[in-house]
């Protein structure tokens, strides 16, 4: 089941790293049970503070179709709007396979969908998540959804979702068979990984997307089920692991979270957290929502300029550039501080060039230097005091092929220009930082680089340089 979520969460801590506001803009799901009936799941996702619910509509191991009440659903419908419950999605029963050579499981499949979907429109629900198992016969797979559309309302959409013995390629071909609208895809990321895509590595995850992107197609990828996997890479096995716990790792939800492709789309858990008590539940939903990263908000940039560039260390930056994902790691930055600092652009007071540096911390101050390489920092403190924090380094992370040892190199490998400057990095949704839990134990600070002209304050050590951990 599916819970999806979009709220600041301000940190009150005196340690150095908890002195900001971070924001979560992700939708996170998770499936929760409907014990005692489906408006106990609607309230147990109010409890846990979601906006996104995925449920079956009865017990998943049996053929019978549980008539639910209209008392109940209006129950439900209700608890979904008072606890601002935006997207519920049904997983069908695990019987389901519409592609069985037993043509009574074929009609007990479809009977079962036809069920759940309009049970979902019923309750508002976006669709019904299934298995087609497509190793089966495709066309009776094909014929079989086209009948279950046929005698449902519109409103609904039947979800396709991979599995570990099959690649996307295989759902794609039924989807293209089918020819409906209604017909989308759920992909979940263990099933991918046990199917033979490499999620815990950069190479595998953009193969997936691209797959995706040829096979499925991108207005059909509609929902993400996150599980890590028990199992080996390429194993053909489905056993789910806790996320970041498992053989994937964390990579491919930092990845998809933020991807222009799929950060829009909610997050399903079905790990084994969710069979558990309320605070593993909770503690799951954190974990996932912390692989994704928390984006740095005016409060950060707005601390001393020193304590910034320090902070920096081990953040990641994000650009995205015509549906491109760049992610990097951020390991060396120079503070520039007021006016009084000779080597800040500023100490000659406020001009054309540094009006941007007066402004709100969180923006960009870009700028070109011997006609031939953009500089990019972001200004730092309170207003008309003008600070800034230099970034010189990252380490590639995704999209990145080499380290950026240079602030010229850092530019031009994120693609960024004097196009960005003034843009404000902590409401702008294609270049933000992000906190994704790198601790930078070990600083070495220096003198900054190219500013000998400064005299004294050329001997400032404002370089920091985050060490191998």
């Amino acid at each position: 089941m599916l819970i999806s979520l979009r709220f600041t969460q301000t940190y009150s801590s005196t340690a150095l790293v908890d002195l900001h506001k971070v924001e979560y803009i992700m939708n996170i799901g998770a499936h929760l049970s409907v014990g005692g009936g489906i408006s106990n799941a609607a309230k147990e996702a109010g409890k846990l503070k979601i906006n996104c619910l995925q449920i079956f509509s009865g017990s998943p191991r049996s053929w019978n179709n549980n008539v639910i009440n209209k008392e109940e659903i209006d129950k439900f419908k209700y608890l979904t709007k008072k606890y601002n419950i935006d997207f519920v999605y049904i997983h069908s029963k695990y019987l389901i396979n519409i592609g069985s050579n037993n043509p009574k499981v074929v009609q007990s499949s479809i009977d079962s969908l036809i069920f759940d979907l309009n049970l979902a429109k019923k309750i508002n629900a976006r669709g019904v998540i299934f298995h087609p198992h497509p190793r089966f016969n495709q066309k009776i797979i094909v014929n079989s959804i086209k009948k279950i559309l046929d005698e449902t309302p519109k409103g609904s959409s039947l979800i396709l979702e991979n599995s570990a013995q099959d690649k996307i390629k295989t759902i794609g071909k039924i989807i293209k068979n089918v020819k409906n609208d209604r017909v989308k895809f759920c992909l979940d990321t263990a099933h991918a990984f046990q199917s033979g895509y490499d999620l815990s590595k950069e190479k595998g995850i953009k193969q997936l997307i691209k797959d995706i992107r040829t096979y499925i197609q991108l207005d059909k990828w509609d929902v993400i089920h996150a599980n890590d996997s028990k199992t080996e890479f390429g194993s053909k096995h489905d056993v789910h692991a806790l996320v970041g716990q498992g053989n994937i790792g964390k990579l491919p939800y930092l990845i998809l979270t933020n991807h222009p492709y799929s950060s829009h789309l909610p997050f399903v858990l079905e790990t084994p957290a969710f069979k558990e008590n309320e605070m593993q539940k909770i503690k799951e939903i954190k974990n996932l929502r912390s692989f994704g990263g928390k984006k740095l908000n005016a409060d950060f940039f707005q601390q001393n300029t020193l304590t910034v560039a320090k902070q920096l260390l081990g953040k990641a930056i994000v650009v995205k550039n015509k549906n491109k994902l760049l992610i990097g790691e951020i390991n060396e930055t120079e503070a520039y501080k007021g006016e009084e600092d000779k080597a800040c652009h500023a100490s000659k007071g406020k001009t054309k060039r540094t009006l941007t540096m007066y402004g709100s911390a969180g923006k960009l101050y870009v700028y070109l230097v011997y006609g031939m390489y953009y500089c990019l920092n972001i200004v730092t403190e309170k207003k008309n005091y003008p600070s800034a924090v230099l970034l010189r380094g990252i380490k590639p992370i995704y999209g990145i092929k080499n380290m950026a040892d240079g602030p010229g190199k850092l530019t031009k490998i994120l693609e960024i220009n004097k196009k960005h400057n003034e843009l404000d990095i902590t409401t702008n949704n294609d270049i933000y930082l992000l906190d994704i839990g790198i601790k930078t134990e070990k600083i070495k600070k220096a003198k900054r680089i190219g500013v000998d002209y400064a005299k004294e304050w050329a001997e400032k050590k404002w370089r920091y340089v985050a060490e191998k951990r």
